[in-house]
């Protein structure tokens, strides 16, 4: 039975209908981490989520029977449990290393968040609510792109970053500014970030929408997301796409044809204009270098996996049990690096460019494998639909960048999770989905 509350008696709503309401913003703002909300400084996911649970919780008080309804998302909350189990071996492990042990302990507040929201929608009946968080994930994605979009456009005309303007009043702190400068302008040309720190995490988001684009035959969409991925030079996004068209090719083979014309004209686009035809050769020569080079010194991804095995060894405990998040660089560092590229670098990178390395060494082999049983398990038991589009572009991305703990990938794990048997959404003849 759907529940109700009043506020001086002017709004009168159904109390499910605002948890939905929630979780579409929920999903829409988990891909948008550069909104804050103006003098508390945190984020707009942030204050969503917190609103979320303790609806969710209010809801769950209101029931008169307490048990689980949704037994499948357990299978993330051991993962997370794990995850914690990890951190407390790492805590011990680093016992005498400040830095460490306190990126460690940054993450383990994000991981009882998690734990809590797993149980939760365990705990409750089968509705509506992940659906709509995946309704927010589209819209996110439609607005990251329009961004991505226009900031590109305003960069290659004015030379001046839209959202280093609008975004710089929530930045008072000038070297957390400096560090999340959003676009980038390097030797390959511009990069657009949308309402992200890093253009590389446009990589997850545009080829969800090239692909869902390409599904749905929608050619505006289509058009705004090929001209997203060249002013965002997202390596990531490009390979991402691919694979997805590898998993999934009737979609792709059926509409072959326009996808090739637009693409032609898209091409014959940027090539006319001067700007966008220096973009488009230096996305390019970055695709080349990210991924094709035998330069070590351009390859950092390379040298990430050539390793691996030295640090297995070196490291056995962080192999085995994971030291904590923000720890799986350690191993390519000490007791010596296993790299002379290491030994000139001025930080620690807290994270290898790969989800699975820094799984890997963060939680170890168990927790590995904790997580690559619920993706196969989802890829197994989702139907063809937009959610298991999503899901797949959040996976595959993580094999070429550290989306480690982000708040998208984990929640739409939890989400996906709560809609196994519940949903039937079959390709439609259209290939719709």
């Amino acid at each position: 039975m759907a529940y109700k509350f009043r506020i001086n008696g002017i709004l009168n709503m159904q109390y499910k209908r605002w948890i939905e309401i929630l979780a579409v913003f929920l999903g829409m703002f988990s891909l948008m981490p550069i909104v804050l909300i103006p003098y508390i400084k945190i984020s707009m996911f942030t204050m969503l989520l917190g609103i979320t649970m303790i609806s969710l919780l209010i809801a769950q008080l209101r029931q008169r029977h307490c048990q689980i309804y949704n037994p499948l998302v357990l299978k993330i909350f051991y993962f997370f449990l794990w995850g914690v189990i990890s951190s407390i071996i790492g805590l011990l492990f680093f016992i005498k290393s400040g830095s460490i042990s306190n990126e460690i302990i940054r993450n383990i507040p994000k991981l009882f968040v998690y734990i809590v929201l797993a149980l939760q929608m365990a705990f409750r009946k089968r509705d509506n609510i992940p659906e709509c968080f995946f309704y927010g994930i589209m819209l996110g994605c439609v607005a990251n792109v329009l961004l991505a979009c226009i900031e590109g456009w305003w960069l290659f005309y004015h030379h001046e970053s839209i959202v280093q303007v609008l975004f710089s009043n929530f930045w008072e702190n000038k070297e957390t500014l400096d560090r999340n400068t959003f676009s980038i302008t390097s030797a390959y040309g511009i990069r657009v970030a949308g309402f992200n720190y890093d253009p590389a995490f446009l990589g997850m988001i545009i080829p969800i929408l090239l692909y869902f684009s390409i599904v749905n035959n929608k050619k505006f969409f289509f058009a705004l997301s090929c001209l997203a991925l060249a002013c965002s030079q997202s390596t990531t996004a490009i390979v991402v796409f691919c694979l997805l068209a590898l998993l999934y090719p009737k979609p792709i083979i059926t509409n072959f044809k326009q996808i090739v014309v637009i693409i032609v004209i898209g091409i014959v686009v940027f090539i006319s204009v001067g700007e966008f035809r220096e973009n488009l050769w230096g996305y390019l020569v970055r695709i080349n270098d990210v991924y094709l080079s035998s330069d070590i010194n351009s390859n950092i991804r390379y040298i990430y996996h050539a390793n691996i095995l030295k640090v297995i060894f070196n490291n056995p405990v962080q192999f085995l049990f994971g030291t904590g998040f923000g720890t799986s660089s350690y191993g390519y560092f000490f007791p010596v690096p296993v790299d002379n590229v290491f030994m000139k670098l001025t930080f620690f990178p807290y994270d290898p460019e790969s989800v699975f390395i820094t799984y890997l060494f963060d939680i170890g082999v168990f927790g590995l494998m904790f997580y690559l049983y619920i993706v196969f398990y989802l890829y197994k038991m989702l139907k063809f639909n937009f959610i298991k589009i999503v899901v797949s572009s959040f996976v595959l991305a993580g094999l070429f960048y550290h989306y480690t703990l982000t708040a998208s990938h984990m929640c739409a794990l939890i989400f996906a999770l709560a809609t196994i048997n519940k949903f039937d959404c079959k390709v439609t003849k259209a290939g719709k989905i």
